[in-house]
């Protein structure tokens, strides 16, 4: 379980990091400076390949532990005290970065 969670806190911080580009790539559009706009977009597919690569990364893990498929609610449910409060706090961040 540890390594899940492991994978999953590397996950979330991949999530807040692209959150924050995604607002690079606001200001570069809003900017108008064609150079700026494609080093943003460049960013972007790079983003999304390694975003592609870590949710396999985090199915596969998760595939392991035996929670293959379920929800992060599904989870919480299945866990004992300490480890819930472990990944409740995870689970808001990955909201957060998510709703930004």
């Amino acid at each position: 379980m540890q390594n899940f969670k492991k994978s999953l806190e590397n996950y979330v911080t991949f999530l807040e990091e692209a959150a924050a580009g995604e607002k690079e790539k606001y200001t570069a559009v809003l900017s108008y400076d064609p150079k700026r706009i494609d080093r943003a977009t460049s960013n972007q597919q790079a983003m999304n390949m390694r975003l592609a690569k870590m949710e396999e990364q985090r199915e596969a893990e998760q595939k392991r532990v035996g929670l293959e498929g379920l929800t992060f609610h599904e989870i919480l449910e299945r866990l004992d005290a300490q480890e819930r409060s472990d990944f409740e706090q995870l689970f808001r961040r990955f909201e957060c970065a998510v709703d930004t």
